[in-house]
């Protein structure tokens, strides 16, 4: 099924807890991840091991400016 920037940036949010913001056009597959990855993954891990393998058009970035080598147990708890 295709899903829209917005609707790919609220999947990766309901299951990674992850804040991205996605630059890209058009629609695309949906989120295909069943469980969120390791909390030790940095997000430059994350984006080269999920994003980039379903997304190599688009661009994904924090959306609270931290850097990429910030871990994602991190970036998580956060929001807790």
């Amino acid at each position: 099924m295709m899903a829209s920037i917005k609707t790919i940036e609220a999947q990766i949010w309901k299951l990674e807890s992850l804040e991205v913001k996605i630059s890209g056009k058009g629609d695309h597959p949906g989120w295909d991840w069943a469980n969120e990855a390791s909390n030790n993954w940095t997000f430059r891990k994350w984006k080269e091991k999920r994003f980039n393998k379903l997304y190599p058009k688009l661009t994904a970035a924090l959306k609270n400016g931290r850097p990429e080598n910030t871990t994602l147990g991190t970036l998580r708890k956060e929001h807790e």
